[in-house]
């Protein structure tokens, strides 16, 4: 069985008028259009697999009336998929050298840091502290942690300026900020 290739990008191509497709990962994403019910309908194929079909838009409910939200969809449930294939026969216990591997495959497919911690505790049993260091420490999101430190610092510094109660800890960092939303502000502050 031949490799996926993650790092593709999606590259949508019109067909005719009524279907588009993409070539993803070994995924071929289709796209028609149903002129009698004005609605996009979408599936979803694995070359790896014989051109299997692994979902079709099966019900009305949220059918697509706009291009632009099946091809979310669809984008959505290709990586949904190729997460679920990504992880399947990972054990907790894998190396390190795998999990930043997993880690470095999910961030191509499209995942946040945020995603990833959830993927590496739904699927491989991780504590949420474990794989916030995995994937924080892990090569494709270095950076990743101070930005997003640094966002929390000039978010709780913005929230100071209507703050009843500020918390610092030893570094002289704010580590909480208690606001009273019950409290009426006087228009002359």
């Amino acid at each position: 069985m031949k490799n996926r290739s993650y790092s593709e990008e999606i590259i949508w191509k019109e067909n005719s008028s009524f279907q588009i497709t993409a070539d993803w990962s070994s995924l071929k994403l289709q796209i028609e259009y149903i002129p009698e019910e004005k609605l996009w309908s979408w599936v979803l194929y694995d070359k790896l697999r014989d051109f299997h079909q692994v979902k079709i838009d099966e019900s009305n409910n949220g059918c697509f009336v706009d291009l632009e939200g099946t091809k979310e969809k669809v984008e959505a449930v290709s990586r949904e998929y190729l997460t679920k294939e990504l992880v399947s026969n990972f054990e907790k216990e894998s190396d390190l050298l795998k999990i930043e591997l997993l880690i470095k495959t999910l961030k191509k497919v499209g995942h946040s840091p945020i995603s990833s911690m959830l993927v590496l505790i739904r699927n491989l049993g991780l504590k949420y502290s474990e794989a916030k260091e995995l994937v924080f420490d892990s090569d494709v999101w270095k950076g990743a942690r101070e930005q997003s430190e640094l966002l929390g610092q000039m978010l709780f510094e913005v929230a100071l300026q209507d703050a009843n109660e500020v918390e610092y800890d030893a570094d002289g960092k704010i580590t909480s900020v208690t606001v009273d939303l019950t409290e009426e502000k006087d228009e002359s502050d």
